[in-house]
């Protein structure tokens, strides 16, 4: 919570895009994370390359705090740690999976009607009761916030054809 405070109330970063005030917290707060640079490391109790079609696998996830300590989780344990911050801040998260992955996305609060701002070829965003959701890979964070977003949205595309997305918020 503390990590996510800061960011947001730190006025030396600026942004001029011309999204929502929750938009552009999202923003600051992913590449904050970003820059402190969180590492992808496979779970060692429970890889998704072993478990990965095995439904009686259970797999670990590690409290927010232990994730951002150690600097390195995986794909599940970043979900959790940036949707922490992120709703620690003020903006409504989702949990997403699609086949072996999980990634999160976040309430912009702008209205379905301006969808056209908000997607190209590379990025797309989710319709969700009548607001429009941006998907985010938290494991490239340190890649910034529109490469996640990039990596997310053809994750969308990819999987949200074949029903095989699942939004959990």
């Amino acid at each position: 919570e503390q990590f996510a405070h800061r960011v947001v109330t730190n006025s030396e970063i600026e942004y001029d895009f011309h999204f929502t005030e929750k938009f552009n917290r999202a923003i600051r707060i992913i590449n904050a994370l970003g820059a402190y640079t969180i590492s992808y490391i496979e779970d060692p109790a429970s890889p998704i390359t072993k478990i990965l079609g095995n439904s009686e696998a259970v797999d670990t996830v590690r409290f927010a705090r232990k994730t951002l300590f150690i600097r390195s989780g995986d794909c599940d344990d970043t979900t959790a740690l940036l949707s922490s911050l992120l709703e620690s801040a003020g903006i409504d998260t989702a949990i997403m999976t699609s086949p072996g992955h999980v990634f999160m996305a976040f309430n912009s609060e702008e209205p379905v009607a301006n969808r056209w701002m908000y997607e190209s070829d590379n990025v797309t965003v989710i319709d969700y009761k009548g607001t429009l959701w941006v998907p985010i890979e938290t494991t490239i964070l340190k890649d910034g916030f529109f490469k996640a977003w990039e990596v997310a949205s053809k994750e969308v595309k990819t999987f949200d054809s074949q029903n095989k997305i699942i939004e959990a918020p």
